[in-house]
């Protein structure tokens, strides 16, 4: 062999060793793959797949997670974290479910209980609150983290709440009156919430009228109870005095120049004074009747009625009004009777 084929040899054989080194060097393939714990804690990308040489995981929590480290083939709390794919590897990304605290007050302090009072609860959770009043209070509403007036609730623990349940302080009122056959009891007895100012107006029964109030802001009536505290209120009646009687009569007729021709009878009373009376119409009456009260208010209203007897209480002092209208074209008459009973 000469001296230009050895040099030739010698020069294949090192390119094929070089050829050889260098494809010895290339990096090789290997699996990823990876999981969260909990399930719903996170996600990592990439998820998986097959890479040579390097990859960068990044861990991203959920809404209510935070990330708290690797594990499996990696480890530490580094993210993201890069990771040398020298042979096939499990990743686990763990996350962790935040937790935040939940602080009830009562307002007052006295107003009543709320359960749970205090407490630590995992984000994203539903917690349900209600609310008890004390003995003597109701409950009135929710207040700072939450609103509403249910008792009950629940509240998303999505970041620390401060809660106030808000109650408010009642008092019981009773009402009676004297005589009991009087009535004039207004049917307003029960709970009020402190402050309320309840109105009470006695309208007793034929023939008393209100005398004092017993126990209310005054003793006149109307009246109010203030409540803040509980009341017992008491309206006492007595009889008026029956005077004496009056009688009228008279016809209304549609004739060619009259249209709804009308009677109207006063009648000047006090306050409180009873008017008990009768009204009679003719035989066919196209008659309608109204009494009014000195503000012009219809207090008793009668049809076409051949016979109606009537009482009311004067509630104002002043001019009340019976007024009769003939409403066809016919003639017709009327007789009024009325007696007004006094104030002793």
């Amino acid at each position: 062999m000469n001296k230009t084929t050895i040099t030739l040899v010698l020069v294949v054989l090192s390119v094929i060793s070089c050829v050889l080194l260098f494809s010895g060097c290339e990096a090789k393939p290997y699996q990823l793959s990876t999981s969260v714990v909990p399930e719903d804690g996170g996600t990592i990308s990439p998820s998986g797949g097959t890479f040579k040489g390097k990859v960068t995981l990044v861990a991203t929590p959920g809404k209510y997670y935070t990330f708290t480290g690797w594990a499996g083939a990696a480890s530490g709390d580094a993210n993201p974290l890069t990771v040398i794919m020298n042979s096939d590897k499990q990743i686990v990304a763990q996350f962790t479910q935040k937790t935040y605290n939940l602080l009830v007050q009562t307002n007052p302090s006295s107003g009543g209980t709320v359960q749970p009072s205090v407490g630590t609860f995992e984000a994203g959770g539903q917690v349900k609150v209600t609310a008890t009043p004390s003995a003597g209070y109701r409950f009135d509403r929710w207040g700072d983290s939450i609103t509403g007036t249910a008792s009950q609730t629940t509240i998303l623990m999505d970041s620390d709440k401060s809660v106030t349940a808000n109650f408010i302080r009642q008092y019981r009122l009773q009402l009676t009156g004297e005589p009991i056959e009087a009535g004039g009891v207004p049917s307003l007895a029960g709970l009020y919430d402190e402050g309320t100012e309840v109105a009470l107006n006695s309208t007793p029964n034929f023939p008393y009228y209100p005398k004092t109030w017993v126990g209310a802001d005054t003793n006149t009536n109307p009246t109010t109870a203030t409540m803040n505290s509980d009341k017992s209120v008491t309206i006492i009646c007595e009889p008026t005095i029956r005077g004496e009687s009056q009688r009228f009569s008279g016809s209304l007729s549609n004739g060619e120049y009259k249209h709804n021709p009308t009677d109207s009878i006063p009648i000047e009373l006090k306050q409180y004074e009873w008017v008990q009376g009768e009204i009679i119409l003719g035989v066919n009456p196209p008659i309608s009747v109204v009494i009014q009260d000195p503000n012009g208010q219809v207090i008793k209203s009668f049809g076409s009625v051949r016979q109606a007897n009537f009482s009311f209480m004067a509630e104002f002092a002043g001019p009340y009004t019976i007024t009769f209208t003939n409403t066809s074209i016919f003639w017709s008459s009327y007789e009024l009777t009325y007696t007004i009973y006094h104030l002793p």
